[in-house]
């Protein structure tokens, strides 16, 4: 879920832009022209959201307003997304956890404690595309 963070400061170019719109765009320009392998290999970057969306260090205004979105992403498998952030998004999460598993099961530990929503999150990755 981190992705949906740094796909909005990274995805558009337009930082400032995005900071200004965040309410009216950041869901909507969420994963659009977004390189998911570059992304997840900017291990600072990951570093920094994944504290922000763990509770384990600060959030920019950005990363506090996608953080607040994630239940939301995770209980509707990004219901609300159009084709290419779901594409993005299922392309993302399946590479975090293979680079990442210990980090996603800290992350499923914040956003779904009983496990309830990872049958669904598993299926929407297996998906086609």
């Amino acid at each position: 879920m981190f992705m949906l963070l740094a796909c909005s400061e990274l995805g558009s170019g337009q930082q400032q832009q995005n900071v200004d719109n965040i309410e009216m765009s950041i869901y909507d320009k969420m994963f659009e022209n977004m390189d998911v392998n570059s992304l997840l290999k900017n291990h600072r970057l990951v570093d920094s959201y994944l504290k922000c969306f763990l509770n384990e260090g600060s959030c920019t205004h950005i990363g506090h307003e996608v953080k607040m979105m994630i239940p939301e992403v995770i209980k509707s498998r990004c219901g609300t997304c159009g084709e290419n952030q779901m594409r993005a998004l299922k392309a993302g999460l399946r590479l975090f956890i293979v680079l990442r598993p210990d980090d996603w099961q800290r992350f499923l530990d914040v956003y779904d404690p009983d496990r309830k929503e990872w049958p669904h999150i598993k299926a929407f990755m297996d998906s086609d595309d």
